[in-house]
């Protein structure tokens, strides 16, 4: 018995030494009393966005190429899922180049479920041979749930996205990411910009609550090369989740119909999508299921921009620059009790780097935000960001997946209200960030405008 009873004492001292260890109360002090708060005011502001370029030409180019996996590789998302059975359509990396006196900038797609922090880092390894680094790119993704895995080197990344594919990530896809982008550069052209917003409210839900609001424009900035050439790039807020978990097919989701469709089009020569603000929005499933969903959504998005080509507004072209910052949070916050959180050195074991990194970009008129997160449009269409950017002289395009990741970033309405997994297991900032978020946008309009 003093046995037994020994060895429950060890084993509960065992459990309480971990829990002490592993979790800790969830931060709901009121976010303007941070110092995270005060430092990330104090970074933006200091932050050193280039003066607009008077009298500078401006230069526009493109490329796209198949990434698609020469061997089947798992697939992400929904747990589990296993190597793809076949390939439906082609994975691409696809790069939209701008480029005004000395200073370069590219928009680098992928169609993956996000850009991967780690295919980041390979790329920052090989820039440097092309005079380039991390500063000139905004990273974006489709954010197909259909696209390949094996891309995140954790713990938690082999349940996220499969076993790590380190040579396919490190070697094949940085080398033919870099490849795009010599390409890209060959064929530099005098260019102009113009901008085209559409309005397609049938074409998406707001996932996680009908009462939610929604953001439903279609954003495209379009480039036109000397030579009347034609490149697109798309952002649209519907998750791209038409596919079932049990199709198991690689494929780029509706994005890849709407893609084709464009680029089919006798005007258009080049098309590329960067996944919006999608944290709370779906495609609207009463459209179709699966196949029948993807053509319906991405013919829809198509049919949108091509029947309002002409309606497009002209954007100044004197301004470019880019910018990455860290916002300064005090560590994440996943939530597995009301109250209670996954301390910091536990989730950065299990999950990688937690890193909050926000870039900033202006292309002219256009100021482009790529956020570290499923970003919920709800936050900017509640804050009106759009129209405050509007009287700024700004067009804004916010998307998600810039190369970091830290979840979901929610209305702060929903935190303590929801059952939602986008609120609760996806939510790894903690409460109150939905505000921080809004704050930190309009700071950031105010300091480029």
């Amino acid at each position: 018995m003093k046995r037994l009873l020994k060895f429950l004492g060890y084993f509960l001292g065992a459990i309480l030494l971990f829990l002490v260890l592993t979790i800790s109360p969830i931060d709901r002090n009121p976010f303007e009393e941070s110092e995270a708060w005060k430092s990330s005011m104090e970074k933006i502001e200091k932050l050193p966005f280039s003066e607009s370029t008077q009298n500078s030409t401006l230069f526009v180019s493109w490329a796209k190429a198949n990434i698609t996996p020469k061997e089947a590789v798992w697939l992400p998302a929904y747990g589990l899922r296993g190597d793809y059975q076949s390939v439906h359509d082609s994975s691409f990396v696809s790069v939209a180049a701008f480029k005004s006196h000395e200073k370069e900038l590219f928009i680098l797609g992928i169609d993956l479920m996000l850009f991967p922090p780690d295919l980041v880092a390979a790329l920052e390894e090989k820039l440097s041979a092309l005079n380039l680094t991390k500063d000139n790119f905004l990273f974006t993704a489709t954010h197909t749930h259909n696209g390949f895995g094996g891309w995140q080197d954790s713990p938690a990344g082999l349940f996220i996205a499969g076993p790590y594919e380190e040579e396919l990530v490190i070697d094949t896809i940085s080398d033919q990411i870099i490849a795009t982008i010599k390409e890209a550069r060959k064929d530099y052209q005098k260019g102009k910009l113009s901008w085209l917003e559409i309005e397609a409210q049938e074409l998406t839900n707001n996932r996680i609550s009908r009462e939610g609001t929604k953001d439903a424009q279609i954003r495209t900035l379009k480039l036109q090369k000397e030579d009347g050439s034609i490149g697109l790039v798309t952002s649209f807020a519907a998750h791209p989740t038409s596919l079932s978990k049990k199709i198991k097919e690689l494929s780029r989701d509706y994005p890849g119909v709407l893609v084709d469709k464009l680029e089919a089009d006798s005007k258009i020569d080049f098309a590329m999508f960067s996944a919006g603000m999608v944290g709370s929005q779906s495609p609207n499933y009463k459209l179709a299921k699966n196949y029948e969903l993807v053509e319906t959504l991405g013919n829809a998005v198509a049919d949108s921009i091509l029947i309002h080509y002409s309606n497009d507004d002209s954007v100044s072209s004197n301004t470019l620059f880019l910018e990455h910052f860290t916002l300064d949070f005090e560590g994440a916050q996943l939530r597995i009790a009301k109250d209670w959180k996954v301390n910091n050195w536990f989730f950065e074991w299990a999950m990688g780097d937690f890193s909050p990194e926000i870039t900033v970009s202006r292309i002219g008129d256009v100021l482009w935000i790529g956020m570290p997160a499923d970003f919920s449009a709800e936050i900017v269409v509640d804050h009106q960001l759009d129209k405050y950017a509007a009287k700024k002289g700004l067009k804004l395009m916010i998307t998600s997946f810039n190369g970091n990741y830290i979840g979901y970033i929610m209305p702060d309405k929903y935190y303590d209200t929801s059952k939602k997994a986008e609120v609760r297991e996806m939510n790894w900032v903690g409460p109150y960030k939905g505000e921080f978020f809004a704050q930190v946008i309009k700071k950031i309009i105010d300091k480029v405008s």
